[in-house]
């Protein structure tokens, strides 16, 4: 990464950037909420109590009795049936995808999508296609020419541009076996 220019954090607001100071609007932290003082208070509670949880995997010895927790209050807060907790939103991506490998006969992308998407499209296990940004005409034209169980990938809102994937419209267009796998990180 020696080669790469990086954006250095200043303070809540301003990166320094090839000797610059400048307000930074992007990111993952759009409201500031992991400088917010109720937030690192918690933060600090919570590691007085608890500690760190750097054991293992969940699968092994590192399911801590707080995260069943949070995901049965995640489930309930969204009335689902259950909820899953990663380590960040690339990785549920991935896992939702390898959770739902094998149900599809082709997945549908849009061509903008967020990278993580493209690689969660891998993990479906059937042939890709994009279709053109935001364009549910042209998503409709790729499943005319296929008899297919699609799931379509997109994000809600993306990141580079601030605009909204027109949902909706890829419904209104999915046959009843089709189903939207939505990154609304953004959002």
């Amino acid at each position: 990464m020696s080669d790469v220019e990086l954006c250095e954090p200043v303070d809540k607001t301003r990166v320094r950037f090839r000797g610059r100071t400048l307000i930074y609007f992007g990111g993952c932290d759009y409201f500031r909420l992991s400088r917010h003082p109720r937030v690192t208070q918690a933060i600090e509670r919570g590691l007085k109590r608890w500690g760190l949880n750097v054991s293992a995997s969940r699968a092994t010895t590192g399911n801590h009795p707080l995260y069943k927790k949070l995901e049965s209050s995640l489930g309930n807060y969204f009335r689902c049936e259950a909820a899953v907790c990663v380590g960040s939103g690339y990785l549920g991506n991935l896992v939702a995808a390898q959770a739902m490998a094998g149900e599809f006969s082709m997945a549908l992308l849009d061509e903008r999508a967020h990278p993580a998407l493209r690689d969660a499209a891998r993990a479906l296990a059937c042939p890709l296609r994009t279709f053109r940004h935001r364009d549910p005409g042209s998503m409709s034209r790729l499943l005319r020419k296929s008899e297919a169980r699609p799931i379509v990938l997109t994000d809600g809102m993306f990141s580079h541009d601030g605009s909204i994937a027109p949902l909706r419209e890829y419904l209104d267009a999915l046959p009843k076996s089709g189903r939207i796998l939505v990154d609304d990180a953004h959002g």
